[in-house]
């Protein structure tokens, strides 16, 4: 009664009219403004409905809009129900409504309630989400593969085994996409670091500190893939619904494939040049011992420079030949079986002349 009383100039009380029929009409006219109400408030809640998808569903945005998205929906639930509760028009409006005996009033009520549900939903997923910003730090990370990729990677799987304690309100087939992304973020860094590592240029030394730490990075992505994959099997058997654990296929392990495959080809080389210099060693060494010259008999020193000059060219074909080492697509893997098939063929010419001099 005092808000009935003081809220207005006039007060509410000579608004509404003196008689009975005035007042009638005024609770009519306010009845008629807020019936829609429920329905606006519907089409907040029915975004949170709308979250579920099939496990066929294109996910669309980056992760970055994932987490966005999720904190823009709470920001205008939060927002929506803080009009409810404090502001003053709405407070009035709704105790004329229940003064009146309004239907709409209880209408209200009821979208309310199914407000609370939605901001509750939508703040565990929240809670969920959020954290899922530490792929921006990933992206950022240009050179280092370990510790900093592998601590970051470790960082991101591990709170993505927290779904178990927000299945009930995050999408399971959000979620699948939601890994989906992460692992295909995670596997394209690792493969634009590995560009960045000039591996066919670099020192043995160097090359194989590259491969250690990659093989780190690799081996974390293993044992946290199998726990994610544990957890989320054991959600739909808690959840009890047809849902599917999809077989994710991810390049982590056609990146490590190839980056060994780099390996074998360089260590190939290097076996062959440690033999190519034993065998000029000894070649020299022969005719030093027998007192002869180079052009008695075998040209060893013409034969040295061709076997230096071939193996030369056949790594070089290979430097020249990959744009891209780290390419995995089918293109790039015909790419990379044509430019190891060349190497081979360059060989046989330097095993020629190896036999020749021995």
């Amino acid at each position: 009664d005092q808000l009935f009383s003081t809220a207005f100039d006039p007060p509410l009380t000579q608004i509404m009219g003196d008689t009975p029929e005035l007042r009638d009409n005024f609770a009519n006219e306010v009845h008629k403004y807020a019936k829609q109400w429920p329905f606006e408030i519907s089409k907040v809640v029915r975004l949170v409905d709308q979250m579920p998808i099939s496990a066929t569903d294109d996910f669309f945005g980056g992760i970055e809009n994932e987490v966005s998205f999720w904190k823009d929906l709470d920001k205008i639930l939060t927002e929506t129900k803080e009009q409810l509760l404090n502001d003053p028009n709405v407070l009035l409006t709704k105790l004329v409504l229940k003064r009146t005996s309004r239907v709409s009033e209880q209408l209200i009520q009821e979208a309310e309630m199914q407000l609370d549900k939605a901001i509750t939903s939508v703040q565990a997923s929240v809670s969920f989400i959020k954290d899922f910003t530490i792929m921006e730090d990933i992206s950022t990370i240009n050179t280092g593969l370990h510790p900093q990729l592998s601590k970051l990677l470790s960082s991101c799987l591990q709170h993505f085994l927290k779904y178990r304690f927000h299945s009930k309100y995050y999408d399971f087939n959000r979620v699948m996409k939601l890994f989906e992304m992460i692992g295909n973020a995670m596997s394209s860094q690792i493969g634009n670091i590995l560009r960045n590592k000039n591996l066919f240029q670099a020192s043995p030394k160097e090359f194989n500190v590259v491969c250690a730490e990659a093989d780190e990075v690799f081996t974390v992505w293993k044992v946290e893939f199998v726990q994610i994959k544990t957890m989320l099997k054991d959600v739909t058997q808690r959840n009890n619904k047809n849902e599917k654990v999809k077989n994710f296929i991810f390049k982590f392990d056609k990146l490590q494939e190839r980056l060994h495959s780099i390996k074998e080809l360089r260590e190939q080389h290097e076996r062959i040049v440690n033999v190519s210099k034993s065998v000029l060693a000894n070649s020299s060494l022969a005719i030093d011992n027998s007192g002869g010259t180079p052009g008695d008999g075998l040209d060893s020193s013409s034969s040295g420079l061709d076997l230096i000059e071939e193996l030369n060219a056949a790594y070089e074909y290979v430097t020249r030949s990959i744009t891209d080492a780290m390419d995995i697509s089918p293109s790039g893997d015909t790419v990379w079986l044509s430019v190891r098939h060349g190497y081979e063929k360059r060989l046989e010419r330097t095993d020629e002349i190896i036999c020749t001099m021995l």
